[in-house]
């Protein structure tokens, strides 16, 4: 579109602050609501420095890339999900050291469609963290869907979607992350 001036008028977004606690990652127990007893693996949780792509990486398996453009909510408390069975919000818990799961829950509602949601559910491995951690990913969210426009903006966010998710242990990154 152009000015008055002759120039034309582009969108220039300003880059994103990613929180320094989220690149260097905060450590969680992910549940599902299918999963039975434990024991739960440690999930280590952390933004690329661009603010555009959240990493859930285990050392058993290879990570899980959400788009923070796709998240559309992040609960904590009594708003995020909790098991239905008490041995497993009492296991939890107790690894925790707290008395109440309400402390240590988080759940992330994502989805490409406000139709098509899933929930990541996660407890905390500290008390502390919780808060840390929603209130650092809700400060990233706030506008994202006009940051993503650009081409420049979306081909940054494929590629910190790649590296950041590389495989434990080996160099390079695995097949199963590229689209066609």
């Amino acid at each position: 579109m152009a000015s008055a001036d002759g120039k034309t008028n582009r969108f220039k977004p300003t880059p994103l602050k990613t929180p320094s606690c989220l690149q260097a990652g905060l450590h969680f127990r992910r549940w599902d609501v299918e999963d039975g007893e434990g024991p739960f693996a440690h999930h280590e949780v952390k933004v690329d420095r661009t603010g555009l792509v959240l990493s859930i990486l285990s050392d058993i398996n290879e990570g899980v890339p959400i788009y923070l453009s796709e998240v559309y909510d992040v609960r904590c408390g009594k708003y995020a999900r909790q098991p239905k069975d008490q041995k497993l919000i009492h296991s939890l818990s107790s690894t925790a050291g707290v008395s109440s799961f309400d402390d240590i829950a988080v759940t992330i509602v994502y989805g490409t469609n406000t139709v098509d949601t899933s929930f990541l559910n996660l407890a905390a491995i500290s008390k502390g963290d919780v808060s840390l951690f929603v209130d650092s990913v809700r400060s990233l969210l706030n506008n994202v869907v006009g940051y993503n426009v650009s081409e420049e903006i979306m081909l940054q966010r494929e590629y910190a979607r790649l590296f950041t998710l590389r495989n434990p242990g080996k160099d390079g990154i695995s097949v199963k992350h590229f689209h066609s």
